[in-house]
């Protein structure tokens, strides 16, 4: 996987509303998830069941995370 999807943003800039601390969460988030996508195949269910959440909330979390897209672009498709 690049680098640049394991590393949250630190940027310097005066804007200080956007929570830096979740930024880096969903970072991690969305890096476990895509490792744990890479380790399914791909596979949405088989990812859920690994993760053992329930395949909604996974869903819920691709979309929230915007996984998707970055999904399509790793995987090549």
């Amino acid at each position: 996987m690049p680098i640049e999807y394991h590393l949250a943003p630190l940027d310097t800039g005066a804007d200080g509303n956007e929570d830096r601390l979740q930024k880096a969460c969903d970072t991690f988030e969305r890096n476990f998830i895509l490792r744990a996508l890479e380790r399914s195949e791909w596979n949405v269910s088989a990812t859920a069941r690994y993760l053992g959440i329930p395949l909604s909330t996974l869903k819920h979390k691709m979309g929230r995370l915007e996984i998707r897209e970055l999904a399509r672009r790793l995987r090549g498709a």
